[in-house]
Formats: structure tokens, sequence, C-alpha cells
């Protein structure tokens, strides 16, 4: 199924994705209505009424944009949150749609790995605004190769770099060679001088880029890859929680159509023929994949 003429959603019966039916979406416009056009301090007094002071809700709205508000959507089973936890996380498609991110994201970068492993057993990898870097993470435990990998993990946060080491090492993938720096993404030639990733991974860091910033951004990991190295990355599109997002959540972010993020991609280099837009099944986060 076509988003629109530029990109795909993903329609994998193999990946367990989150989904909306038709009357979860009528049942669910009345009150997503109401918190876009409340005031923000209305929306998230409604967002937090019954919650409690370590819930869900309390922890994304005390951390927008950073790892524990995203750990804290990716990890979420419901056998162990409140109601009042259940009934947002379930509710809210950004909610929801940030855990299908995390799986097509997986998806793609097991896909990539297992195609460069055709060619080399030794895998370069590198996460950009890695903040927990789950997705990198998870995806090297998953697989079922005997693979030499390098992974470059970078991020500004002193934080999410603990706390993805304690996740690599929980997963079981420290045997591996792996590499945490505290550095801005902007850095990544300076940092991977000498080491030539295969695949660079940068999901969730493009929304907060204005297109030129972007561009820039883009241009530099162009430039780091080896002629058919891999750029994973991902953009937020216009959505109906938005407004909510934006100003009850304080989570500000720019977002995008496809044709918006492969200008940028194209702009900073890559072939318009070599770029690719998958969405997970709400249409929320459009995954871009470019190859040099």
């Amino acid at each position: 199924m076509r988003k629109n003429i530029e990109s795909y959603v993903d329609k994998d019966k193999n990946i367990f994705y989150e989904n909306i039916g038709f009357w979860g979406w009528l049942l669910r416009f009345p009150l997503v209505f109401l918190i876009n056009i409340l005031p923000g301090f209305l929306s998230r007094i409604i967002f937090t009424i019954f919650s409690k002071r370590d819930s869900d809700t309390q922890i994304v709205l005390n951390n927008p944009t950073k790892y524990p508000a995203l750990e804290t959507m990716y990890t979420f089973k419901g056998s162990d949150r409140s109601i009042a936890d259940c009934f947002w996380q379930k509710f809210l498609r950004n909610a929801m749609a940030i855990r299908n991110r995390l799986k097509l994201t997986k998806k793609e970068i097991s896909l990539i790995i297992k195609q460069v492993y055709l060619h080399k057993r030794n895998i370069n990898i590198v996460s950009l605004g890695s903040g927990s870097a789950r997705a990198v993470i998870e995806a090297l435990a998953e697989i079922d190769l005997n693979l030499d990998v390098r992974a470059n993990f970078i991020d500004l946060s002193r934080d999410a770099i603990n706390f993805s080491k304690e996740l690599a090492s929980e997963k079981g993938i420290t045997s591996l060679n792996l590499q945490w720096h505290r550095s801005r993404a902007e850095n990544v030639s300076k940092i991977c001088n000498g080491f030539q990733p295969d695949i660079v991974e940068m999901v969730g860091l493009l929304d907060y880029y204005p297109f030129d910033e972007a561009v820039e951004l883009i241009r530099a990991i162009y430039e780091t890859l080896p002629d058919g190295g891999h750029l994973i990355t991902c953009n937020i599109s216009p959505n109906i929680e938005r407004a909510f997002v934006t100003k009850a959540l304080r989570w500000p972010m720019i977002y995008r159509e496809p044709k918006e993020i492969r200008d940028i991609l194209v702009s900073a280099g890559f072939s318009i023929d070599r770029v690719n837009i998958l969405y997970e099944p709400l249409g929320v986060h459009g995954l871009a994949i470019a190859i040099k």
C-alpha cells in the first residue's frame, strides 16, 4: 500500500506492528480533538490526571526529546503498568508509532547486515544521536550470523550513553567491538576517521534539524560512507496529534512529508534513485534508506 507516490507503508505480516481499526479511529477522534484545541496546561492535566509520580505519563512529560521518554514507550508491554498508563500508551497514535518505528528500524538494520554479510564478514556500524541505541543493539543481539562487528555510538547525553552500555550488556553483545562517544552528530567525520561505516543509523535526530542544517549533517554522513554504504534515517510526518505533542507534551519537532525528506537526502549528495522511504503502518514515521 502506498502512502503517496514517493513512499510505501510497510505491511510485513511477520512484524507485529500496532495499528488502529476504523472504530478505534472513530472513538479516539473526540478526545484527540479536545486535547489538541485545549491550552497546553489543560491538556497536560488530562494527560496526567490519574498518574503517579513514576508513571509513564510523568516520565514522558518530564523528559521530552530524551531517551527516558522514548524508552518508556519502547518497552511498554501493559502487564506492569497502571490503567492510566495503558490507556495513553494504547490511545496515542504517536506512542504506538514510536514502537512501530523501532520494529521497522530493527528490521531494516538486520536486512542490510545480511546483505553486507554476503560480501564481507566484518560490519562497521555508526549510530548518531544514539540515545539508548536500542534498535541497533537489539538487531545485533537477534541476528544469527558469525559477525565481526565494530560499532560506534555517538550521543551528547552521558546518561543515555550509560544506559546504552547497560542495555548492550543486558542483551549479551559486549563481546563485540563497541565504543561510545559523547559528542555531537556533526562530528561524525572526525570520530569515524579511518573507520568506514557500512551502516549509519540516525533515527529520531532529523526531526530537530531545519532544512539547511539537516543537509549539512547528511552531507557529512555521505562523505563518511564508502560506496555502497547505507544511511538509515527517519523523520516524523504531520499527524492528527501534532498540536498535543507540541504544546502539551512540549515536544517540538519539524514535521516533514516524504518529498521533503527526499529533498534533504538528495541535496546532501545521495542519488534520487538510491533513496527509499518506508512508513510504519500508522504513517507517523517515515524511515529513509539511502545508499551511496
